[in-house]
């Protein structure tokens, strides 16, 4: 039977018939399928499942950093996968010894020394300033404010309040790790559902907090299906799996001390990123996988910052360069899905091009990279033609 002649109402029917899985296969068959399947779950109600089912991690990072359904969500994923960028730069705001930045919806917290400022996406128009605050991060479960030392969390649709005292904190979805003065980590889990839906979320039990042996100085915390990734300052992985501690140092890697500015994080499922510095100063790139294990180590010159957005990562350079890429297809390339330099879209002179740290925000059909150096904020719009 030739499909490409078969009548769009035959094929829907069949559909029907279909799981999930099976449906997002179809969308790669051809044009025509693709849209039938656009059609066909946005009748049965299912984009929801399908782009879950499609976007790595059930979607987390996408939902977090962005107001689009859904469909619109799936589409955008698809965008960046079949290159084609685009880079356009939009805006520059001055700031003063930039700490961190995060996404959230369509809002976007910087910490610098004198505080918190926020701002919208489109804009970069200022909506909030705080001084005093530390730190502040929010997700759909848990929304954390560190001032003086002291925690605040927020947790849940009922807003369970916690104060902890605090050095420093991450805050992935649901889950929120904790870094103590006496480098005690620890984790608040929120017990609503992981995926924001458009019901209230419900809250089925009292967060729980766990106390965990010492870790060593705390860099970054991941979560994947359930299982904590944590990456020490001298480069050990250590793995949590059903809030359990471990204590289990993933393929015997004796990493190398990770430099300052710390620039470890996780992506995609046990992989592991870390900077090595050349002397010449040179972006040489190593990938390789370990043997009998799903890590990928990534050995990289240069390197100031890497931030991951589901199965993208994106590097940030000492000498203001931007790249992103699908570490899955690091293997068997080192070419970038994309590659500019900041100095080279900005209009005015950087004392200091140096990437801190780069954040992401999905608009429709396109997508803003947020750029931070040492005294600047900048913005990119990205789209594909």
């Amino acid at each position: 039977m030739d499909w490409s002649t078969c009548s769009p109402d035959i094929i829907l029917m069949l559909f029907k018939y279909l799981d999930s899985k099976s449906l997002v296969n179809c969308f790669s068959v051809c044009k025509s399928w693709r849209d039938l399947v656009d059609y066909h779950a946005g009748v049965k109600g299912i984009w929801p499942d399908l782009a879950q089912l499609a976007i790595y991690n059930k979607g987390i990072a996408f939902k977090q950093r962005s107001l689009l359904p859904w469909r619109d969500l799936y589409f955008n994923k698809q965008l960046w996968i079949n290159g084609n960028v685009h880079i356009q730069f939009d805006t520059i705001l001055e700031l003063n010894q930039f700490k961190h930045m995060h996404v959230f919806e369509d809002n976007i917290t910087v910490i610098i020394e004198s505080g918190m400022k926020q701002y919208k996406v489109d804009t970069l128009v200022k909506t909030l300033e705080e001084n005093g605050v530390q730190d502040y991060q929010k997700t759909h479960c848990v929304t954390g404010k560190l001032v003086n030392g002291i925690l605040t969390l927020n947790i849940g649709h009922r807003q369970k309040h916690f104060s902890i005292n605090c050095c420093a904190f991450i805050i992935n979805n649901d889950h929120c790790f904790i870094i103590d003065s006496g480098k005690i980590f620890r984790v608040v889990k929120c017990c609503c559902s992981v995926i924001p839906v458009d019901q209230p979320m419900k809250f089925k039990k009292t967060a729980t907090l766990r106390l965990y042996n010492t870790l060593g100085t705390i860099h970054s915390a991941n979560v994947v299906n359930d299982v904590i990734y944590v990456v020490n300052r001298e480069g050990r992985i250590v793995k949590l799996k059903g809030m359990d501690f471990l204590g289990v140092t993933l393929g015997n890697i004796s990493f190398p001390p990770i430099y300052n500015p710390l620039v470890v994080c996780m992506f995609l499922r046990f992989s592991v990123i870390y900077s090595v510095r050349s002397e010449d100063g040179s972006k040489s790139m190593k990938a390789t996988k370990i043997t009998d294990t799903e890590e990928i180590v990534v050995e990289c010159s240069g390197l100031s910052c890497a931030t991951p957005h589901s199965d993208l990562l994106f590097l940030g350079y000492e000498d203001g360069e931007v790249r992103g890429y699908l570490p899955k297809r690091m293997l068997q390339t080192n070419e970038p899905l994309f590659t500019f330099n900041i100095k080279d879209i900005v209009k005015c002179n950087l004392v200091d091009a140096a990437v801190k740290a780069i954040e992401v925000y999905e608009a429709n059909e396109s997508h803003y990279l947020f750029i931070a150096t040492k005294n600047e904020l900048i913005k990119v719009v990205v789209t594909h033609n």
